[in-house]
């Protein structure tokens, strides 16, 4: 069973050595590791020929572009009927146990995989502090907490179940000719979502290992956060367009696939957080019935419930720093709005949000 760590990048010359280095490092590590530079002007592909990966080269301008380009070459340890495949952004970096926690899950019958999402909340500096833009540097954090939460209750409730859960881009894992017969689908920004509706179509469930940790560095301040979901809500705006029958083909199959796919489609959530805030809002200002009220009311109340307990779940170390960012949710939904513009305004263009 080889395995195979696949890492499309972007003018990823500064992380992508680190990358590859500890992936390397794993026990066991994978068997091979390949780079795709995708569209690079930079040196991404030297410094990752150099750091012992196969190095491939396209222009594609998207990750699931270079993917389904990549599976269309020639490639022996693309081909092998037994192998898998893992996926991670240029930027990830695993935990020593990750491919041996992958490599149990596929042999007792997984098909897909995905991997703890652990975010990587950047530190503001003493310049940024002395700059007062701390506000701002808390919006990572809020992003960070609402991800790990919907992983550690609603992931984990889904795995007790038995139920599939939501690929997330990074640390996901696939069988070779599994991947090969999804990625000629593929045709959107945003890859995870719609190899999680194409899995779903099929009846793969992925299946969540809590314990292959995979860190995921988030922007480190609001404008590359902005950017970042702007090319999520770009490639989500393709996902509805082309996935609307599939989707609600899968809605007839019942609660496993509502809670799918609202996890899939109903983002961002924090926006429709809001949205339902200016609803009870209105039931209160408007003439309505008191049950009525009561019942909206209600609703709202378990999405506060959710991010106030989900703190216990979280890691004692974060928990701080979570519930300072909850303070700052209304900057969060701003964040969106400015992103949704961004989106707008650059539908033609590949959004990059680089590191420094």
């Amino acid at each position: 069973m080889n395995i195979t760590a696949i890492i499309p990048a972007h003018d990823e010359a500064g992380v992508i050595a680190r990358t590859i280095s500890n992936l390397r490092a794993a026990t066991p590590p994978p068997d091979s590791i390949i780079v795709i530079a995708d569209g690079c002007t930079d040196s991404t592909a030297q410094v990752a020929a150099q750091s012992g990966a196969m190095v491939f080269q396209c222009n594609e301008g998207s990750k699931g572009g270079a993917l389904k380009w990549l599976f269309a070459q020639d490639l022996a340890d693309l081909k092998d009927p037994r192998g898998l495949d893992v996926i991670f952004d240029a930027d990830s970096i695993v935990s020593p146990n990750f491919f041996a926690e992958v490599r149990h899950a596929f042999k007792g019958g997984a098909q897909a995989t995905q991997g703890f999402v652990s975010p990587v909340i950047p530190t503001p500096s003493m310049a940024e502090i002395a700059s007062q833009i701390t506000l701002a540097m808390t919006v990572p954090a809020l992003a960070a907490y609402s991800e790990v939460l919907s992983q550690v209750f609603d992931d984990e409730v889904r795995s007790r179940l038995g139920w599939g859960v939501p690929l997330r881009g990074t640390g996901m894992a696939f069988r070779t000719e599994l991947l090969r017969e999804l990625l000629p689908h593929v045709h959107t920004r945003t890859e995870d979502i719609e190899l999680s509706l194409l899995l779903a179509q099929r009846g793969v469930r992925v299946k969540f290992l809590s314990k292959a940790v995979v860190y995921d560095p988030k922007p480190p301040d609001a404008a590359r956060v902005s950017r970042q979901r702007a090319r999520w809500l770009q490639g989500q705006a393709q996902v509805w367009r082309s996935y609307w029958r599939v989707a609600s083909l899968l809605l007839l199959r019942g609660p496993e696939m509502w809670w799918l796919l609202s996890a899939l489609l109903l983002k961002p959530k924090t926006l429709f957080v809001f949205l339902k805030a200016l609803i009870v809002l209105c039931a209160i200002v408007l003439p309505m019935v008191w049950w009525l009220k009561i019942l909206l009311s209600a609703w709202l109340m378990m999405d506060v419930v959710y991010y106030v307990v989900g703190l216990s779940l979280v890691p004692s170390s974060d928990r701080v720093r979570y519930t300072r960012a909850m303070f700052i949710a209304p900057l969060y939904l701003w964040i969106w709005i400015k992103s949704l513009m961004l989106a707008l305004r650059s539908r033609a263009q590949w959004l990059s949000v680089r590191h420094e």
